[in-house]
């Protein structure tokens, strides 16, 4: 699972400060104004991974180095063990008829966290699952943007917020049906909600607020900009 070209110093080998403007209709109007660049990484199936390393890396293995050609194998298997030991929160999500139809959709969640040689359609990152998956395994807060009504922030529901990870987020978003890229915002942009299932009442103690503290005013503000539709009597 090769990632994008790197120079001799590693790095990518990409146009910066780009802001593309067949992806501006994908994304919210809201932070249209914020937008200082998008990574536009490399479109072969790993793009969602590749903004995670991009974002969130260079990583460690028990202290060691994770090599940056195999960053997305990485953060698949990193996500595929978070998957595997929180089965009933993730099984919550799946809307499989029953519990045979979810323990299939399950499965295919594994394989496609796994991958394979040839990446496909059926091995891409998903929201929501991918979300919460990466914020809890990467101790983050994940922004995800992407048409109006499919925007949402995810935060490690279970795991306390301390200093030296506060303010580590991705800020991602699923463009054209078909590709994620990574954004570079202006401080105070609209933050969408998060997302509902992260106040799953199981949850003996839920930090997802703490996580977000930080950004109470940005989401008042994305609030403010998308007030809930009236009920119709």
């Amino acid at each position: 699972m090769k990632g994008p070209k790197r120079d001799s110093l590693g790095k990518c080998l990409r146009p910066s400060n780009m802001i593309y403007r067949n992806y501006l209709d994908n994304l919210p109007e809201a932070i249209h104004e914020f937008i200082i660049s998008m990574d536009d990484v490399e479109g072969d199936g790993n793009c969602g991974f590749h903004v995670t390393a991009e974002q969130l890396g260079p990583f460690k293995d028990e202290n060691h180095p994770v090599a940056q050609g195999d960053e997305v194998n990485y953060i698949r298997q990193r996500l595929l063990q978070t998957l595997r030991r929180n089965r009933d929160f993730y099984k919550s999500m799946m809307r499989g008829g029953g519990d045979h139809g979810v323990a299939h959709e399950f499965i295919s969640f594994e394989r496609r966290l796994h991958g394979d040689a040839v990446i496909t359609r059926d091995h891409w990152m998903q929201m929501p699952i991918c979300g919460f998956l990466i914020a809890k395994t990467f101790n983050c807060v994940v922004h995800s943007f992407a048409r109006a009504g499919s925007c949402y922030t995810y935060a490690p529901p279970t795991k306390p917020c301390n200093e030296s990870v506060k303010g580590r987020r991705l800020v991602i978003s699923f463009v054209q049906g078909c590709h994620y890229i990574g954004l570079k915002l202006r401080p105070g942009f609209p933050i969408p909600p998060l997302f509902p299932l992260a106040f799953w009442p199981v949850f003996k103690e839920n930090y997802s607020m703490d996580w977000c503290e930080n950004y109470a005013t940005e989401m008042e503000l994305w609030r403010s900009l998308h007030p809930p539709l009236p009920c119709s009597l």
